[in-house]
């Protein structure tokens, strides 16, 4: 069986005001890249509060491979090591959507001016017939400039600083 994720990706202006974060479960979240390749396949770390995960995807936008393990805190520390600071750090938020979870990621240092909104599908049908909440901005799916890898070796884009 393939291990598919499907991903639909939005930039996040400012919270709807009535939107309390504290409402919401969230995990802090440092992830590090191994390995990327010019195809768009990449090998990350990723530790998710005290989980520890290595996980390789492959080169896509809104349909990718993704294959992922547990790992211990010691085999992470490695890893990180290997990353040469291709890292991205944020919180995010899950918020329920009807029967769907909006991954909401605030980044933090070089990234901090920067949200974005996340959200996975069991198909491509249901991703297609997804309406995102008015409090969505422009949606990012297809921009390879707002892929994490990416916002881990680059930076932040400059036209999300204008």
């Amino acid at each position: 069986m393939e291990n598919l994720e499907i991903e639909r990706k939005w930039l996040i202006e400012n919270i709807k005001d009535n939107l309390n974060l504290e409402d919401y479960s969230s995990s802090e979240i440092l992830q590090a890249y191994v390995s990327l390749d010019n195809n768009g396949n990449e090998v990350r770390v990723r530790q998710k509060d005290a989980e520890f995960f290595l996980t390789a995807k492959s080169s896509g936008s809104l349909v990718r491979q993704e294959f992922e393990i547990s790992i211990s805190k010691d085999d992470f520390d490695n890893f990180l090591k290997l990353s040469f600071s291709r890292v991205v750090n944020k919180t995010r938020y899950f918020i329920p959507c009807n029967n769907l979870i909006i991954e909401l990621d605030i980044y933090k240092n070089n990234l901090s001016v920067l949200m974005t909104a996340e959200v996975e599908f069991d198909s491509e049908l249901s991703s297609s017939e997804f309406t995102s909440p008015d409090w969505f901005g422009r949606e990012v799916t297809e921009d390879k400039l707002f892929k994490n890898r990416n916002l881990a070796t680059k930076g932040m884009p400059d036209l999300i600083l204008k």
